[in-house]
């Protein structure tokens, strides 16, 4: 299917780049669920060329704003307001942006093992928080993966995902070719 020829939402560089590598790893047949989606807007894009997409996020005013945006272009996707932890349904590839980095050691392995749970696939999108470019975050009540949410150095990531997943591929994305002063980092994971 065509991808959709008007979007509400902002594209840049970065949502670019990593709609780039995400298309790597999916095919028509899949469905796919963002975790911590926010609005959604990659996932759009995705659904537009006709993809099978489940939003989800602990917030329910993002999925409700990614709801109506979805709905008003026709566009088909399920919504969940709901904390990953609590979520059970089966995937094909689940994938998240900027949440790894929020998560200290015992909880990322928490939250690779339950998403190991849900879908033999694992993509992870996150920032290079050792970079002196990155200004982490620091408020340890905000919601991970929002805002100021804490930030911890993403050095034993790998490791941890490396321990879940049989097999991982890994990459890069300079600052050049993405709208941040810092390097992102990708993980795919698949058992």
């Amino acid at each position: 299917m065509a991808e959709i020829a008007s979007t509400p939402y902002t594209w840049t560089r970065t949502s670019e780049a990593f709609r780039t590598v995400l298309e790597q790893f999916i095919r028509p047949d899949f469905s796919i669920l963002e975790i911590g989606s926010s609005t959604g807007h990659i996932s759009f894009h995705l659904a537009g060329q006709g993809q099978n997409v489940t939003l989800l996020d602990i917030r329910q005013k993002v999925i409700d704003q990614a709801r109506h945006t979805f709905e008003s272009y026709g566009l088909k996707a399920r919504f969940f307001h709901e904390d990953i932890f609590a979520h059970q349904l089966q995937y094909d590839l689940a994938w998240s942006s900027g949440l790894i980095q929020c998560f200290e050691e015992e909880q990322r392995l928490k939250f690779l093992r339950h998403v190991a749970a849900l879908t033999p696939r694992l993509l992870l999108f996150y920032p290079d928080t050792d970079s002196p470019a990155k200004k982490a975050g620091a408020n340890g009540l905000e919601t991970p993966g929002v805002g100021d949410a804490r930030e911890y150095s993403v050095r034993t990531v790998p490791v941890a995902f490396s321990s879940v997943f049989a097999q991982v591929r890994f990459g890069r994305l300079p600052s050049a070719m993405t709208d941040v002063p810092f390097d992102m980092f990708w993980l795919c994971g698949q058992n």
